[in-house]
């Protein structure tokens, strides 16, 4: 998927957890390109977007909520 804010290829978005809820800085959604410090394990600032990046069927299917045939 490509990178919401450079357009870069990224494997998930991040999201500012410091950012209140629906303000234009908790929307934003970046890669590990764009905010290098999010690798660093003991941050606390930028976390993955689980609704992004963890597509609605593979959730529906790690509840139980759906059948795996």
């Amino acid at each position: 998927m490509k990178c919401k804010n450079c357009s870069g290829e990224t494997e998930v978005h991040l999201i500012d957890c410091r950012a209140g809820f629906n303000t234009p800085e908790r929307a934003a959604r970046y890669c590990y390109e764009c905010r290098p410090e999010a690798m660093n394990p003991g941050q606390r600032t930028f976390v993955a977007d689980l609704l992004d990046s963890y597509p609605i069927a593979e959730r529906l299917k790690d509840l139980g909520r759906v059948k795996v045939q």
